[in-house]
């Protein structure tokens, strides 16, 4: 039985950085600096979890194969900012008197959301399946295979450069072009939603709606993140 990394003194950070998010809303009247202490703290949680789990600050973004996941990655960026976001418009619509939680969320957010868990469960069972192949790997420096898809021993061997190579034997030295135009199309749409909710903030009024994101985005996104999914599919080499 593997040795638990979680320690009391991760337990004691968790609940300190919970209740300094939760408290933020309602001393700072500058919503938009509260947001942005909120979302700091946040991803500092984040930090604590993953170390609390795996003994590394990147835990949360290492996957099966021990390696950092675009997947993950993507799903982080956007349960950090939304989530934030949320946090500090419920709470401080509460601290005026208003239903905190009356928030219209629009559709396309939860059409974003629901894209980006369909990739998070969807790609680690298509690897499952081309886990039974076993290829040589002596070409591979520092990486061994599992079936055809390459592995990392240990999650310390995971870097950022997991999330834009290949990850079969056949490929695991390229770069995965579909992986690349995937990471990009999240960061812009993250950067810019995160600017859409900086102006919400600003205005240090009572949130009633959260910004929109137009149709084609989606449309856009999912076309990404579908090509992503069907190249993971075929079979390379």
């Amino acid at each position: 039985m593997l040795e638990s990394k979680w320690k009391s003194k991760h337990t004691i950070a968790l609940i300190s950085l919970i209740s300094i998010i939760v408290c933020i809303p309602y001393e700072f009247r500058n919503l938009f600096l509260a947001w942005i202490l909120v979302l700091i703290l946040l991803a500092i949680s984040f930090l604590v979890i993953g170390h609390g789990v795996t003994g590394l600050y990147r835990g949360l973004l290492i996957d099966e194969r021990n390696m950092i996941s675009l997947s993950r990655l993507q799903m982080v960026i956007w349960t950090i900012i939304v989530i934030s976001a949320l946090i500090t418009a419920t709470i401080s619509n509460a601290v005026i008197g208003a239903k905190p939680l009356s928030i219209k969320i629009p559709e396309e957010l939860w059409i974003l959301m629901g894209i980006s868990v369909t990739s998070l469960i969807g790609s680690p069972l298509i690897k499952s399946t081309k886990y039974t192949k076993n290829l040589n790997t002596n070409s591979l420096k520092n990486l061994r295979a599992k079936g055809c898809i390459v592995v990392n021993d240990s999650p310390n061997k995971a870097t950022l450069s997991d999330i834009f190579s290949g990850e079969e034997v056949a490929n695991a030295t390229s770069i995965d072009l579909s992986k690349v135009q995937m990471f990009y199309f999240t960061v812009i749409l993250s950067v810019v939603y995160a600017i859409a909710l900086s102006k919400m903030f600003m205005n240090n009024a009572l949130i009633t709606e959260f910004p929109e994101i137009d149709s084609s985005i989606i449309w856009l996104l999912g076309i990404s993140h579908g090509g992503y999914l069907v190249h993971k599919m075929i079979p390379k080499g």
